[in-house]
């Protein structure tokens, strides 16, 4: 990308940020209308949310003309710097939305005597309740008739907190979103100085949204204790059992539901409150029907409705990474004329503290050699060991495509290609210390039997290896090579997340 196209870009950027004119914000409570700091909230919270919007748009615009155009570091540091932002927005979202809540949740507090006080207070309380109706199911009179004081003042608590969880969960679907985007440009990235800032962010997004996933589990672990007490507590005194066994029959089936989402969600605890509140509001719009609270039936039935597709796995989904070596390998190229001269010298070898490399050892000297000697071979590297300069050629990432290499440079007039290896930086010479046979061997967990997908990928991927059964695990094997076997169980992971696979040999 030129530095026009970049700037042309970032200044599209600042425009799509700036200050935005004031819009007409509505309450989302009436009664609320005149409270100053809250509709200033509420006004944030909408230049908040278009700020965000802008921001996501931007972005897009520049991946995609990277894409067509390629990109360079100016490019990725921008990105990086705009993503930033976007989390940084949706954090103060969350403080705003926190305020709101409370403000809301106070108002109520105060002021929901009133409809109760004006309603209808006659009548046994065993039978179905015709009076004062409302479309917020606890706010029913029967309940404030039915329930003791203490409890439905922390019945309606509950119900007010239920927003906070809510607006939790919203937060923690766009960090699971902000992880996928992360990942997906992780994954493309080609080297340390883009990989690297976008794995300790995905690191950043991973740790808050465990944390989202905690504020998640206690808020709604007390919401959920409060109504389930409340609820079952009023129909005992309304001799409701038939509405008490339909409420079990509901849990049980969340407690399945759960179960079967496990690992597809980002979070165990997040697929846990999903499944109960699924089952809370199919509890409560059984209540609501059995009291005769239409109004409130009608009202959690529309909760219902979209309630899958809003809190589903995909919106919430596991998402995870392997952490990246970027390892230079690279194959051995010859050229009439050398890439390297007095300008552009062969550089030094790099050594890595993790990960395995394999050269060619093209030579061992007392000077540095002239790069005629090395015949418009390249990529080249040299290093000082003891006194002497050695020159590699090439980077593989395994011991066969290296020997191959070797044969290669030995035919085109090199003397004693030998293939050596970096093994977590540690240096070794494997025509003076060979290293043992090792073979290498994939575990596959959490599979009832083989699905053709996976089976179509040992076949294709794993040429001569054998499947097998062994205690709960599949095994795949053998490999020759540590790196085959890597790249055979990243692929079987990539098609089916859930899944564990684990690598077995002598080098592990």
């Amino acid at each position: 990308m030129t530095k026009t196209g970049l700037l042309t870009i970032l200044f599209s950027a600042a425009a799509a940020i700036a200050p935005l004119q004031a819009q007409q914000i509505k309450p989302r409570i009436a009664g609320l209308e005149n409270n100053e700091t809250y509709m200033a909230l509420l006004r944030d919270d909408a230049a908040l949310q278009m700020r965000e919007d802008s921001l996501a748009g931007v972005v897009a615009r520049m991946r995609s003309e990277f894409r067509e155009r390629g990109t360079d570091s100016r490019g990725a540091d921008a990105i990086l710097s705009l993503e930033s932002e976007i989390f940084d927005v949706r954090n103060r979202r969350g403080l705003v939305t926190a305020k709101i809540n409370m403000i809301e949740q106070s108002w109520v507090l105060d002021n929901i005597g009133s409809a109760a006080k004006a309603a209808p207070q006659t009548g046994d309380r065993n039978t179905v309740h015709t009076g004062h109706r409302v479309r917020n199911l606890v706010y029913n009179d029967i309940f404030a008739r039915t329930l003791r004081r203490e409890d439905y003042e922390s019945l309606k608590r509950a119900q007010l907190r239920e927003r906070e969880v809510l607006a939790l969960a919203e937060r923690y679907a766009a960090l699971c979103d902000s992880l996928r985007t992360t990942a997906a440009e992780y994954a493309e990235a080609e080297n340390e100085t883009t990989g690297v800032p976008l794995y300790e962010k995905f690191g950043t997004f991973n740790r808050s949204a465990d944390s989202l996933a905690g504020c998640i589990t206690g808020t709604w672990g007390e919401v959920y204790d409060d109504k389930n007490f409340a609820y079952g507590y009023l129909l005992e005194q309304l001799d409701r059992e038939d509405l008490i066994e339909a409420g079990e029959k509901a849990f049980t089936r969340m407690r399945g539901r759960a179960a079967e989402s496990y690992g597809r969600y980002g979070s165990d605890a997040v697929a846990d409150f999903v499944a109960q509140r699924a089952a809370m509001l199919e509890y409560e719009a059984l209540t609501a029907d059995g009291l005769g609270l239409s109004e409130a039936a009608d009202s959690v039935r529309t909760l219902l409705k979209d309630y899958d597709s809003r809190y589903s796995p995909e919106k919430m989904p596991a998402v995870n990474i392997r952490e990246r070596l970027f390892l230079d390998y690279a194959p051995v190229e010859f050229s009439s004329s050398s890439r390297y001269n007095a300008k552009n010298p062969i550089p030094e070898c790099r050594v890595y503290e993790r990960g395995t490399i394999y050269r060619i050892l093209l030579g061992t000297f007392w000077a540095k050699q002239a790069i005629s000697v090395f015949r418009g071979a390249a990529p080249l590297g040299f290093l000082q060991m003891n006194g002497r300069h050695l020159y590699f050629a090439g980077g593989f990432r395994t011991r066969s495509e290296a020997d191959a290499a070797a044969a290669a440079l030995k035919k085109a007039g090199f003397k004693s290609p030998i293939t050596v290896v970096w093994r977590d930086g540690v240096y070794r010479n494997l025509a003076t210390d060979p290293e043992e046979k090792e073979e290498f061997g994939i575990e596959i967990f959490g599979l009832e039997r083989m699905p053709e997908s996976l089976l179509k990928i040992i076949d294709e991927q794993a040429e001569g290896c054998e499947i097998s059964r062994a205690g709960n695990a599949y095994v795949v094997g053998m490999f020759g090579e540590r790196a085959e076997a890597e790249r055979v169980a990243e692929a079987l992971k990539a098609a089916d997340e859930s899944i564990e696979v684990k690598i077995t040999g002598d080098a592990e």
